[in-house]
């Protein structure tokens, strides 16, 4: 009898000890929010903030989407004295052969992080934060891009291939930038300066790969092929 409860307390206690392992490893496992994901997201793209005009007309058109089901085909923005930056976005319709008009869907006033007022309607407007591939897929397609890379020397190049400055934007939208690194290199340095028809530009500097972003670098992944994309084109027209 003495030996049957014996092995009766051990089992007891063998389950006890099973039950509180299981705990333990789900604690260990537990899987993130969507709300925890969407924060960790948004952090992320707060770090491209303060932005260029260029890239927040590129916000307007993403935001305009949103609000109204229309990406609006054109662009153009001015820089004020204040510092913030007035968009427009427009379409031209063609009349006839000859002739022309532009409709607008949208003027806004927003400042270097997108918080503005929508100037037709008079209310408030506070673009969502962005990433820099987000930014890419909505940014309009520029007509030149200024290339400098600081080694050595200084080079500079000009490119106006209208598919090699494309495939630098779609290359540009699938880099995915990470935390912020404290490894920094000297020389090694390039600058992307993207031209629009307009006449604004869009800058964008990596050391190394990596974005350096408002006097912060950030790790990036990607950069190797946009950096391919450029080189291939140089040494194909011999100017490398």
């Amino acid at each position: 009898m003495k030996k049957r409860r014996h092995y009766r307390i051990l089992f007891i206690l063998m389950v006890a000890g099973l039950l509180c392992s299981c705990g333990t490893v789900g604690e260990k496992e537990e899987p993130q929010t969507a709300g925890t994901q969407t924060e960790k997201a948004e952090k992320e793209d707060a770090r491209m903030a303060p932005y260029q005009s260029m890239e927040l007309a590129a916000m307007a058109r993403a935001y305009y989407l949103k609000e109204n089901n229309y990406l609006a085909p054109e662009v153009e923005c001015l820089k004020n004295d204040d510092g913030t930056t007035t968009i427009h976005l427009y379409e031209i319709v063609k009349d006839d052969d000859e002739s022309s008009h532009t409709a607008t869907s949208a003027w806004y006033t927003v400042n270097e992080y997108g918080k503005g007022e929508d100037d037709i309607m008079g209310n408030a407007v506070k673009f969502p934060n962005m990433s820099l591939g987000k930014i890419a897929e909505y940014v309009t397609t520029p007509v030149a891009l200024t290339y400098n890379e600081e080694g050595e020397a200084h080079n500079e190049w000009e490119i106006t291939d209208a598919a090699t400055i494309d495939a630098c934007i779609q290359a540009i939208s699938q880099l995915t930038v990470g935390e912020e690194t404290e490894l920094r290199t000297m020389d090694a340095g390039e600058t992307l300066v993207f031209q629009m028809a307009d006449g604004n530009t869009w800058t964008l500097d990596f050391e190394a790969g990596n974005l350096l972003r408002n006097n912060t670098c950030y790790e990036t992944d990607g950069w190797k092929k946009v950096q391919n994309i450029i080189r291939d084109y140089l040494t194909e027209e011999g100017l490398q």
